[in-house]
């Protein structure tokens, strides 16, 4: 079967501001959702394309890329997916946000759950610490990821201060006074 414009699914124009598209996306969604209809193929057909659909329109990026190039813009981004994302669009649409089970733990438990937490508590006693992991958002063009490239990024990082040794004091001791390179902090 093929697909229908985004647009035409959930009956909106392509000037629709955001909550045009998700007030036409939550109408749809209440109308077809497999538990409102159960057993009814077409009606969970018109679910996942309105989800589809609305996945792609609210994503100012994904959006971008389907109004330049159509589907093949979007690839990935919706088609056969099905239900996969519908839990993140229904927490965004009738929760108001966009938090998830991680968010949850995390409140609760205050991160404490994360893997990379988990690896370094059960690593043995003595072993030097891992680095910090960083993530960085970098953006780049379709022709880009479709060929591969390459990108270099810059960051600052923290190195231990040569002048006290890493320890805050003047003379690499600890002392009163403070190391006039690092200001007392160990790291420049």
């Amino acid at each position: 079967m093929a697909k229908r414009d985004y647009y035409e699914v959930l009956g909106v124009s392509k000037n629709a501001m955001d909550d045009e598209v998700k007030k036409a996306y939550r109408k749809l969604a209440i109308e077809n959702h497999p538990d409102k209809n159960p057993g009814d193929k077409a009606a969970e057909e018109r679910f996942k394309e309105a989800t589809e659909a609305y996945e792609v329109l609210s994503d100012k990026k994904k959006k971008e890329a389907y109004d330049n190039y159509g589907f093949a813009g979007v690839d990935g981004a919706g088609g056969s997916q099905g239900f996969q994302n519908a839990y993140r669009d229904f927490s965004d649409i009738f929760s108001g946000g966009g938090s998830g089970f991680e968010d949850i733990f995390s409140s609760i438990f205050g991160g404490g759950f994360s893997s990379g937490q988990r690896a370094s508590s059960s690593r043995r006693a003595g072993a030097p610490n891992q680095g910090q992991s960083f993530r960085y958002n970098v953006e780049i063009s379709l022709n880009d990821a479709m060929s591969e490239c390459v990108k270099d990024i810059t960051y600052n990082r923290q190195i231990p201060c040569k002048t006290c040794n890493g320890t805050g004091s003047n003379g690499g001791q600890v002392s009163r006074k403070v190391c006039p390179q690092c200001n007392g902090t160990g790291y420049v």
